[in-house]
């Protein structure tokens, strides 16, 4: 199973690191040579490149089509293609559990896609075998784990060390906030001012690093 996710993050780092996402969600796509050529595409262009890499790395991608959770739901009983707004890419592990990715993942990972693409009645582009998909239900380790060693002076001031590890959607926040923060000065006050306390130091690992873990 961590095979599986681990192929599919090496395949999006590759792809991401020579095609940037424009920030548009599509459901057609530029010729591949195209968007490769110009370095930049929607989801569904750079999806494209992910697709047949991981089609060529042994595994079996399956396209699944979804609304974006702005737009209207795509109906259970016939996934019209006007409710459609575009598709992710989705592999099954071992154990049947699906791993899925999309090229608008800048912050996330496998399992962890934006909170836009997190719909209820996804669908695989499969003929003769529809299967509806919740892609809120996908299996990610959605938590943060904090240890603080901490004291309390006779002024009642707490001061002390935390160490905090995020995971799954958590993690992405964080990335996110990293990068639109001016800089790591401003990224580390807005940090502090989010969780009520005031940040002396502070060190950050892999904090900008896609992870299949």
């Amino acid at each position: 199973n961590g095979d599986v996710k681990t192929k599919m993050t090496d395949i999006f780092k590759f792809v991401s690191d020579r095609v940037k996402w424009n920030g548009d969600y599509t459901l057609w796509s530029k010729p591949p040579r195209v968007t490769v050529k110009q370095g930049t595409g929607s989801n569904t262009d750079i999806n494209c490149l992910i697709y047949g890499l991981i089609k060529a790395a042994g595994l079996t991608p399956v396209p699944i089509a979804t609304n974006l959770r702005t737009q209207k739901r795509i109906p259970p009983t016939h996934p019209s293609l006007k409710y459609i707004d575009t598709w992710v890419i989705g592999v099954r592990d071992g154990n049947g559990n699906w791993n899925v990715i999309d090229a608008s993942c800048r912050d996330g990972a496998v399992n962890v896609l934006p909170p836009l693409l997190l719909t209820t009645n996804a669908h695989t582009i499969v003929p003769s075998n529809d299967e509806i998909v919740n892609l809120q239900a996908l299996k990610s380790d959605n938590k943060v784990n904090f240890n603080i060693v901490a004291t309390i002076s006779p002024e009642g001031v707490v001061c002390g060390k935390m160490l905090g590890k995020y995971n799954g959607q958590d993690a992405r926040s964080l990335r996110l906030k990293r990068r639109e923060a001016k800089d790591s000065a401003d990224f580390v006050r807005q940090y502090g001012e989010d969780n009520g306390f005031t940040v002396e130091k502070m060190t950050a690992t892999k904090l900008t690093e896609l992870s299949s873990d």
